[in-house]
């Protein structure tokens, strides 16, 4: 597959979680815009967006990484206000279906997952804790899964706007965080911190960071794309380097929510942001994702959400 169909197909993926994450919490029914929207089938709210849109990019991206290379790839999910991203990509790429036959790849797994954001104990996001949220503490937790997974590639997704220390840290317990790589050893994995919004490159830069900055627009996909394969390259061979790689993702909050539209939900206007995404072209009739949206998604145990699966029960222990 050419470069261009393979950059398209991460696109199309990106697209359709971006639809889903909007329509799931936004809309009651009429999840595949079959007809005209009315003030009935919606819930009279806008899902959580500020990140949503930077973990639906980053996902798919994250699995042709492990498809091309061969290698483990995880995720440490440190975003906050992601909304309803997780459990869209987790369908998408059929780990949700195969936890729980409700949520099968096809039209009525969609159909039951869209459904289900509506209820209280549904995917609702976990309360707010501002220690779990700090980057400090997600680089430790990629530091731990590193520990436990040779070879693999760990990348630690987090903000830039959050504080860059825990409340109870001291300054250098807040160093040794981002100094993850330089306490691992050759047998282990290592951490590919990718930072969202504001940056302070030059501490990161002292810390021995390379800084591969990747900007919204239209090369994104192509430049994540290139960003992720030299990232893997200065992990090879394994052992000490004199600079390590850190992705710097500068993509406005709220991408793609038009203006206005959380203070003024009205059937027209929701209608014309979702049909922006021409779900049309990304999903069969009856629900399920075309072929193209999924052929640089591993299967089986390398798929991204068995991997999350897996670091979770890592951190448990």
């Amino acid at each position: 597959m050419g470069e261009q169909k393979r950059l398209a197909s991460l696109g199309r993926w990106r697209r359709l979680a971006d639809y889903l994450s909007a329509a799931g919490g936004t809309l009651r029914e009429n999840f595949l815009l079959s007809a005209p929207l009315h003030a009935h089938e919606l819930t009279g709210s806008i899902p959580p967006w500020t990140t949503a849109p930077v973990l639906n990019a980053l996902y798919p991206h994250l699995g042709r990484l492990a498809l091309d290379s061969g290698r483990d790839v995880l995720l440490v999910q440190g975003l906050p206000d992601t909304g309803c991203a997780v459990p869209v990509n987790l369908w998408l790429d059929g780990t949700l279906g195969d936890l729980d036959g409700r949520y099968l790849r096809n039209g009525e797994g969609l159909r039951r997952l869209l459904r289900d954001f509506e209820w209280p104990e549904a995917f609702r996001p976990a309360a707010a804790c501002p220690w779990h949220c700090t980057p400090e503490h997600a680089m430790f937790c990629a530091r731990e899964l590193a520990r436990h997974a040779p070879g693999a590639v760990v990348a630690c997704l987090v903000s830039g706007a959050h504080a860059q220390t825990c409340p109870d840290a001291d300054e250098a317990g807040a160093d040794a965080a981002w100094l993850a790589n330089d306490l691992l050893d050759a047998s282990h994995g290592r951490v590919l911190p990718i930072v969202h919004g504001d940056l302070d490159e030059g501490t990161l830069e002292a810390y021995g960071y390379r800084i591969l900055r990747v900007e919204a627009g239209a090369r994104f996909e192509s430049r994540l794309f290139a960003s992720l394969d030299d990232a893997l390259a200065a992990f090879e061979p394994a052992g000490q380097a004199t600079d390590w790689p850190l992705i710097h993702l500068v993509t406005p909050a709220d991408q793609g929510l038009p203006p206005g539209l959380r203070d003024a939900v009205e059937p027209a206007a929701v209608e014309r942001w979702l049909r922006s995404y021409h779900v049309e072209q990304l999903l069969h009739p009856d629900g399920e994702p075309r072929a193209d949206v999924l052929q640089l998604a591993p299967s089986g145990p390398r798929r991204l959400g068995m991997r999350l699966l897996e670091a979770a029960r890592t951190l448990r222990r």
